[in-house]
This record gives structure tokens, C-alpha cells and sequence, in this order.
């Protein structure tokens, strides 16, 4: 089995592994070859371009694909000297997308003004998209149009069908190793701001599992230090879809009191968001309040004045009656 200096298998960002992140494992490794473990579904384009390029100053990076790997994460795998697949693994890639909030009533001019920033919001996604087809096309040996036609179908590609196109230059068998990959496994605890597990020593008591060990140490991680039989089962729920969109993972874990850690970063997003929403809701009551004032006016104000109009009665028949017969006898004579 292969030992991992740095492991990806969660979302590329911020609040994961971020471009610092990358940066810091890496600056240990300088002048020495590093093996990247990657399984991750993707995640921030900015910091994937960062670790891509992080990869290739290295020089001497070769990455792994395993499982569901997408998006960003290929995108910085372009940067190892190296790129091998499982033959057991997929892998997608994409043309970019951002988050475009368009809702509500629109009049005429503001529907234009909509269509004028969507206009444009495609020009800049169709800037980072010949970025990162060019990024594609330098590993593949390909033109950059022909990468462009695989990043619009946006399908996923089997390891065959990748390393035929030259995105992968190996693929991999299964490995079998019963053994623990402790760097792999600090790194990413050390990712969430964890505290890294200690290997057991050979004097160490070896009848408990590896498992318990592990769920012990997640245990004292969220908090139930005072127990040391507890073992708190951590479970992702990815029901809250409206914080899980907020956040930009793809759930929430929960231990086995229900209980959920956030970092301040989380909060603060959740708080801004919130903050948002607040002030289009005030944005609103004050328009409807507006409106209301119109309406509440315009029943108040008084009528247009109209001119009263009499029936003549008989004198009146009569004058049309001789009117008439004038028009006639005129009518004759032409």
C-alpha cells in the first residue's frame, strides 16, 4: 500500500482543505516526493487552481484517484507530475457553475437589467471554463476545443475512459494492506482542527480493536472527556438542506446525543445569511407598506366633478322631431 503525505476526501475550500491547508503539508515535504490520496466530489475553483499549482511548483507530486472523484478535485490533480486511477474509481468533470439568486416580481426594465448581468455572469463562466479546458487540454495533448465538448456533456468517466482521453496516465489494482495509514488519518483530522491521533506503541495493551480506539478518540474529541467506555458514533445527516447550502457541505455531523460542533466560520456564515434574508423581508414590508399608502390615498381622494344632464322631456322629442324632418326636405332638394 501506498503511504499518502496528504490525503483530499472531503469538500476543497475554506473550511476543509483549503489552499493554506495544502500549503503547510507541503512546505514539510520540500525537495522530496509526495503521494496525494483523492476522493472528493470538489468544491471551490479558486482553491483548487491554488493547490494545482501548488502541486506542480512541488514537482514531485503523484496523485492517487479513488471513489466518486469530481470537479475541483481533478482540477487540482492536473498539478501532480502523476495522475493515477483506481480502475474501481470515477471521474467527472464539468464546465464551471455559480450560485445566480433571481426571484421575485420583476417589471420590463428590471427583467432587462437581469438579463444584462446574466449576460455577463456567462461571459466570466465562459473565461474560467477556457481556464480550466486549458488546464485539461496541457495534460491531455489535446485542443482546448475538444476538451470544451467533454466538459459540456459532463459525464462520468470510467478509469478506461479517462486515461484513454489522458486525463490519468495509470491505472490501479486493488491494493490489500491491513495496516493503518496514520499519516493519512492525521491529516485529516489536522484538516477539521482535530487533534491528531497517537499511534499505539508496541507496549501498549493490543486485546481492544482498532476501531475503538479510534471511536474513543472521536468521543474525547466532541467533548465526552470524563467518560472513557463512552464511544460517540458520529453520523452525517444531510437533511438540512438550508444550512447544508449555507455552509457548502454536503451534511451535518451529529454525535450520539444529537448534537452538532460548528465553527465560528459556520456561525458566522449562518448569521450573514440570515442577516441577508432579514433585510430583503424588511426590504419588502417596507415596499407593501408603500403600496398600502397609495391605495389608502387614492380612496381618499375625492372624484373627478361631471356635469349633471337633464332630460328635456317633450320639447326636447319635438326639437328632434323637426330637425329631422329639416334634414329631409334639404336631403330632397340635393
Amino acid at each position: 500500500m501506498n503511504k499518502y503525505q496528504l490525503t483530499i476526501d472531503d469538500i476543497i475550500g475554506d473550511w476543509a482543505y483549503s489552499k493554506g491547508y495544502v500549503r503547510n503539508v507541503l512546505s514539510g515535504f520540500n525537495g522530496k516526493p509526495v503521494n496525494v490520496k483523492i476522493s472528493s466530489l470538489g468544491g471551490s475553483v479558486d482553491h483548487a487552481l491554488d493547490i494545482r499549482q501548488q502541486f506542480a511548483d512541488h514537482g514531485d507530486v503523484t496523485a492517487y484517484i479513488f471513489g466518486f472523484t469530481a470537479s475541483a478535485a481533478t482540477i487540482l490533480a492536473m498539478g501532480a507530475k502523476k495522475v493515477c486511477m483506481s480502475k474501481y474509481a470515477m471521474f467527472l468533470v464539468h464546465k464551471c457553475s455559480n450560485w445566480v439568486d433571481a426571484w421575485g416580481q420583476y417589471n420590463a426594465d428590471q427583467i432587462q437589467e437581469l438579463i444584462e448581468q446574466l449576460k455577463e455572469n456567462k461571459l466570466q463562466n465562459d473565461k474560467i471554463d477556457l481556464v480550466i479546458a486549458s488546464i485539461y487540454a496541457d495534460k491531455c495533448k489535446k485542443q482546448v476545443n475538444d476538451i470544451l465538448d467533454i466538459l459540456k456533456e459532463g459525464k462520468w468517466l470510467t478509469a478506461e475512459e479517462a486515461k484513454e482521453i489522458g486525463l490519468v496516465d495509470e491505472i490501479l489494482e486493488d491494493e490489500s494492506d491491513d495496516k493503518v495509514d496514520y499519516v493519512s488519518l492525521n491529516n485529516k483530522l489536522n484538516a477539521f482542527g482535530l487533534t491528531p491521533y497517537k499511534q499505539p506503541s508496541k507496549k501498549e495493551d493490543k486485546t481492544s480493536g482498532m476501531l475503538d480506539k479510534i471511536l474513543h478518540k472521536l468521543d474525547n474529541l466532541v467533548g465526552n472527556k470524563n467518560d472513557n467506555t463512552a464511544q460517540n458514533k458520529i453520523t452525517m445527516k444531510e437533511d438540512y438542506k438550508g444550512v447544508n447550502t449555507i455552509l457548502n457541505v454536503k451534511g451535518l455531523d451529529f454525535d450520539k446525543d444529537a448534537k452538532c460542533t460548528l465553527t465560528e466560520a459556520q456561525v458566522k456564515a449562518i448569521e450573514d445569511a440570515f442577516k441577508t434574508k432579514d433585510d430583503a423581508v424588511t426590504a419588502k414590508d417596507q415596499k407593501i407598506q408603500e403600496l398600502n399608502t397609495q391605495v389608502e390615498n387614492l380612496q381618499n381622494k375625492p372624484g373627478d366633478e361631471t356635469t349633471h344632464v337633464e332630460d328635456g322631456g317633450k320639447d326636447d322629442i319635438d326639437s328632434a322631431s323637426s330637425a329631422k324632418e329639416m334634414y329631409n326636405h334639404f336631403k330632397d332638394l340635393l
